[in-house]
């Protein structure tokens, strides 16, 4: 896997450079483009770069009118559901801003995913520019899991079910229960121009090695689908984290 892996002392410091990371980005793609595409992820690990986002001084540093935000993957559960990817994002950071509400594009988790899944494809492709069959993103944002899964990609999900789509409808078993998910699959992540995996935590380190350091099984290790065509790949660990990666 060819990422640039960067390591930082504490979840805060990793907040801190992923929200100068992102200022950079916009401020150069405004420029060049009008406008800025991002995919958020959810968890805990990205809830510090959503709350130093709406803060000082990257409240006065981005053209919040100009960002265009989607989700990486989502819960089907209601909007108003704390476990709801969206609900999160929207608590933490974006209601605070001055975010168009026509810049928000939520997963309709709520419609189940047979019918969230394809809307939501539907909206991304709204976002192709000319010439273009699928949208580029100018920032995803990805998580790992402990398991090897990123966004709702989970280990066992046959490759060829994410060939031809940029969204799809996945489960996974939480507390023995199934969880019906909606996700972007590795054909739209990997068109996009830049892609940070944020990783926390000593429960992440061996699923972090193995993703990195470990030989490549794409089938049980999800994460390891990600690999931007043309795009960068950043993967951003704290100190607990990485501490397998020596």
């Amino acid at each position: 896997m060819n990422a640039d892996v960067r390591v930082y002392e504490s979840l805060y410091r990793m907040s801190r450079a992923a929200a100068d990371w992102i200022v950079n980005s916009v401020e150069c793609t405004l420029d060049a483009r009008g406008r800025y595409l991002i995919a958020l992820s959810g968890g805990s690990t990205p809830l510090e770069l959503y709350q130093l986002l709406s803060e000082e001084p990257y409240t006065s540093d981005i053209d919040w009118t100009r960002i265009v935000f989607f989700w990486s993957d989502e819960r089907c559960v209601s909007s108003e559901s704390p476990d709801s990817n969206y609900h999160q994002a929207m608590m933490a950071f974006i209601e605070r801003l001055p975010v168009p509400l026509g810049n928000i594009h939520r997963v309709l988790g709520e419609k189940g995913s047979q019918a969230a899944a394809p809307a939501y494809e539907e909206t991304l492709l709204r976002y192709a520019d000319s010439g273009q069959s699928i949208p580029v993103f100018d920032l995803i944002l990805l998580g790992l899991g402990e398991d090897g899964h990123t966004a709702s990609i989970f280990p066992g999900s046959p490759l060829e079910t994410f060939e031809n789509k940029l969204a799809v409808g996945t489960q996974t078993l939480i507390d023995g229960k199934p969880s019906e998910r909606v996700t972007m699959t590795p054909r739209l992540i990997n068109a996009a121009r830049a892609v940070i995996f944020m990783v926390s935590g000593e429960k992440k380190a061996e699923a972090a090695r193995v993703t990195l350091k470990g030989p490549k099984d794409l089938l049980h290790l999800p994460a390891q689908r990600i690999s931007p065509q043309s795009g960068e790949l950043i993967w951003m660990l704290d100190s607990a984290a990485a501490r397998l990666l020596g």
